[in-house]
């Protein structure tokens, strides 16, 4: 008996190697402050941004899949994701995260 044949490979098949997924646009996120908030932004897992912002100040975060955020003063943030306006969180939302396909904040 001969060695099992597996399936045949061309050298082009082998060059090109495995196929990647199609990407998914990248999420952008932005905040605009009217009072003071501590926030926290996670982008695809990383750490982008950690700190108090005032009144007045703009912060922009993208992500290639997800972008987290967890904030003190979630009613003094007013957002903005892929240029849609989401509006202000709300007195009680402290978690906020936005994906590729996906806009949800979450109370506790």
């Amino acid at each position: 008996m001969g060695p099992a044949a597996g399936p045949a490979s061309s050298p082009a098949s082998l060059a090109r190697g495995p196929q990647s997924p199609p990407r998914s646009a990248p999420v952008t996120v932005s905040v605009v402050a009217t009072d003071r908030s501590w926030v926290r932004a996670v982008a695809d897992g990383v750490t982008v941004f950690e700190g108090f912002l005032s009144a007045g100040d703009l912060q922009t975060w993208e992500a290639q899949r997800q972008l987290t955020m967890r904030v003190g003063n979630a009613s003094a943030l007013s957002l903005t994701v892929n240029g849609r306006p989401v509006g202000r969180l709300g007195p009680d939302a402290e978690r906020f995260a936005a994906d590729t396909q996906h806009v949800r904040d979450r109370r506790e």
